[in-house]
C-alpha cells in the first residue's frame, strides 16, 4: 500500500510538470497573438484607403472594414482573457506541486489515513438513501461551517483585503494530515452590496448555467437556502469523465456583510482505469462586502461617488480516490490535477461572469425606466 500510495504521488507530480510546461507553451503563444493583432493596425490604413471610388463601393469596403474591426476585437480579447487564465492555471499548478511534495515527504502511513478519512467523511455524506436525503444531510452543517468564516478570513490575506486578488495553500486537517487545498479569490465590482448580493443570489438561483466545462442548475432555492447541481466533464490527456456535484448554500445577514456557506459532495463516472471513483468534499464561504471610497484630490465635482462591492471566496477541497479502486492497475495520475484545475479556476470564471452580466442587465434596465 506504501509503494502504491508513492507511486501515485510521483505520477501525479510528473503530470503536474508536464501541465505547467504546456500551459507556459500556450500562454508564450498568447503573448505573440497579442503581439501580432498590434502589428496589424497598420494593414487597416490600406482598407480606408481603397473606401475611395463610387459611394456604394466605399460602403461596402465600409461594412466590411467595421465588420473585421469587431472580429479583431472580439479576438484580441479572447486572447486576453486566456493569457489571464493560463497565468492563472499556471499559479495553480505550481502550487499543487507544492503541496504534493510537502505531502510526499510525510510518512506513507499518514497519507493512507489521509486518504481513508477523506473517503469516510465523503461516505458520511452519500450513505444517504436519496437525493433530498443528501441535500439535507448537507445542509444540516450550515452553521458549523458559518462559524469558522471569522477564521477561514483570519487565516487568508486575500480574504482580508479589499483589492481584488487569488491565492492557493495547502491545509493539513486533523490528526490524519488529509489532502486538502485551500483557493481564494476575489472581485472588486462598481455596484452597491445590496444589488450585488441580489446578483450573486440570483446566480446561484439560476435553472441554468452554463459552466467552462458543463453546466450548473439550481434544484431548490428560497430566501437562505439553495440546493444544485453541476455536472462537468474532466478531460485528462484524451480520456474525458463525468463529475457530478451537488450543492448546498445557505445565506448569512450580518451587519456590514453578507456570508453564503457552501458545501458539496462531487464524484466521478468515467473510466474504471483512470476517473471512477474519484471524489471530492468542497467546502466555501463566500464574503460579500461594500468597499468604503477614498477619493483622490479634486475628485468630487459634484456628484455623488459610485459604489463598489468586493465578493470574496475561500474554497476548500478535498480530493480523493474510492476504497474499490485504489488497488485495481491503472493511470490515474492528472486526475486529481484537472479536477482542481476546473473547480478552482475555470468554472469560477464563468459563475463570476454571469454575476456580472446581471449587475450590467439589472443597471441597463433601470437606465431605461
Amino acid at each position: 500500500m506504501q509503494n502504491s500510495t508513492r507511486k501515485r504521488q510521483k505520477e501525479e507530480l510528473n503530470y503536474l510538470r508536464d501541465k505547467v510546461q504546456s500551459l507556459e507553451k500556450e500562454l508564450e503563444t498568447k503573448r505573440h497573438q497579442l503581439m501580432a493583432s498590434k502589428g496589424e493596425d497598420k494593414e487597416n490604413k490600406a482598407v480606408r484607403v481603397q473606401l475611395r471610388g463610387s459611394r456604394a463601393r466605399a460602403m461596402r469596403w465600409q461594412r466590411i472594414a467595421k465588420h473585421q474591426l469587431v472580429e479583431k476585437q472580439r479576438a484580441e480579447m479572447q486572447n486576453l482573457q486566456l493569457k489571464e487564465s493560463l497565468m492563472d492555471q499556471i499559479k495553480l499548478a505550481r502550487s499543487l506541486q507544492k503541496l504534493l511534495k510537502k505531502n510526499a515527504s510525510k510518512k506513507d502511513e499518514g497519507t493512507e489515513a489521509a486518504q481513508l478519512q477523506a473517503r469516510l467523511e465523503f461516505g458520511n455524506y452519500c450513505s444517504a438513501t436519496s437525493e433530498d436525503s443528501l441535500y439535507e444531510s448537507l445542509l444540516r452543517d450550515m452553521d458549523a461551517v458559518y462559524a469558522e468564516v471569522d477564521t477561514v478570513c483570519a487565516r487568508h490575506p486575500v480574504m482580508q483585503s479589499l483589492e481584488e486578488g487569488s491565492d492557493v495553500s495547502s491545509l493539513l486537517e486533523g490528526e490524519t494530515d488529509a489532502l486538502s487545498l485551500e483557493a481564494t479569490n476575489s472581485k472588486v465590482v462598481p455596484f452597491g452590496m445590496e444589488e450585488t448580493c441580489a446578483a450573486v443570489w440570483r446566480c446561484l438561483s439560476k435553472d441554468h448555467v452554463k459552466l467552462a466545462d458543463g453546466t450548473y442548475h439550481s434544484v431548490a432555492s428560497s430566501p437562505d437556502c439553495i440546493r444544485a447541481k453541476a455536472i462537468t466533464t474532466l478531460r485528462v490527456n484524451t480520456t474525458s469523465a463525468r463529475m457530478q456535484m451537488r450543492f448546498a448554500m445557505k445565506k448569512y445577514v450580518e451587519p456590514g456583510r453578507v456570508v453564503i456557506t457552501l458545501e458539496s459532495a462531487s464524484e466521478s463516472e468515467g473510466p474504471r482505469d483512470l476517473l471512477h471513483g474519484l471524489k471530492m468534499m468542497q467546502r466555501a464561504w463566500v464574503v460579500i462586502r461594500p468597499v468604503p471610497f477614498e477619493p483622490e484630490d479634486g475628485e468630487f465635482d459634484g456628484d455623488l461617488p459610485s459604489e463598489e462591492t468586493i465578493i470574496q471566496l475561500c474554497m476548500r477541497l478535498t480530493p480523493s480516490l474510492s476504497a474499490t479502486v485504489l488497488d485495481i492497475p491503472g493511470q490515474r495520475a492528472g486526475a486529481i490535477t484537472e479536477l482542481l484545475l476546473a473547480a478552482v479556476h475555470r468554472n469560477l470564471g464563468w459563475l463570476f461572469q454571469t454575476v456580472e452580466n446581471i449587475l450590467m442587465e439589472h443597471d441597463f434596465g433601470a437606465t431605461l425606466l
